[in-house]
């Protein structure tokens, strides 16, 4: 895989229920790959196709979004705050989260 361009963005799994960070990755990427019969293909990517491509390859290598991370007090809650309340949706808290909440449903595969 070559790669070029970085970006950050929200980023969620189904490995990791209820959360997702803020994760670097390539904005484009070209792969090239084998099918099923062992016959090589290529082909390119960018944006959010990008970063899923990167995400699943990943999970080949046995490593999860999180292991990007230098802590996991970088993980963001989905919903409620940490005292299991709500948040106030017109707060920057609450704005981060219905955010946090569009990219795990977006990246739930």
């Amino acid at each position: 895989m070559r790669d070029k361009g970085d970006v950050t963005d929200l980023e969620g799994c189904l490995s990791i229920p209820g959360y997702v960070a803020d994760i670097t990755r390539r904005e484009r990427v070209w792969v090239e790959a084998q099918d099923r019969h062992g016959r090589v293909y290529k082909f390119s990517e960018h944006g959010y196709i990008a970063r899923a491509v990167q995400h699943e390859l990943d999970h080949l290598k046995g490593k999860l979004y999180i292991d990007y991370l230098d802590s996991l007090d970088q993980l963001i809650a989905v919903t409620g705050d940490e005292d299991g309340g709500e948040i106030d949706p017109e707060s920057p808290e609450g704005k981060r989260a219905k955010r946090a909440a569009r990219a795990a449903e977006a990246h739930s595969h």
